[in-house]
């Protein structure tokens, strides 16, 4: 919940930046998805559920950020699917917060308690 407030002030930030500094400074807002760093290492991923997530190679990321910078765009999204999902977020936030609910809080309670009855031998049919 923070980590979204904090994304949501930094974008308003910029946003107010680029009109007061006019054409003087150009400001490109960047967006990326989930970069294969130190910081998204195997283990975070597993205890956040989001190992199925792709990532992208923080090399492919700077890249893309050099590139668009250098053309004057004022935002980029990496990976270009990203796209998608900030759209989806945009026109039916409630959509997409139950799916990330889901995904992210509940399967893995469901996921775990399957793997505990499995541990004990019992294999649940679906």
């Amino acid at each position: 919940m923070v980590l979204q407030a904090s994304k949501g002030a930094l974008l308003s930030f910029f946003e107010t930046l680029r009109i007061e500094v006019g054409s003087d400074i150009d400001i490109t807002v960047v967006t990326p998805g989930l970069v294969d760093t130190r910081l998204a290492n195997k283990e975070r991923l597993e205890e956040e559920n989001a190992l199925w997530v792709p990532r992208i190679s923080a090399k492919t990321c700077a890249k893309a950020i050099v590139s668009n910078t250098k053309h004057g765009d004022k935002y980029l999204t990496v990976p270009s699917w990203m796209k998608t999902m900030l759209l989806w977020k945009t026109l039916c936030p409630e959509i997409v917060n139950s799916i990330a609910n889901f995904v992210f809080i509940y399967w893995p309670k469901i996921s775990s308690k399957r793997s505990k009855i499995s541990q004990l031998g019992f294999y649940p049919t679906y």
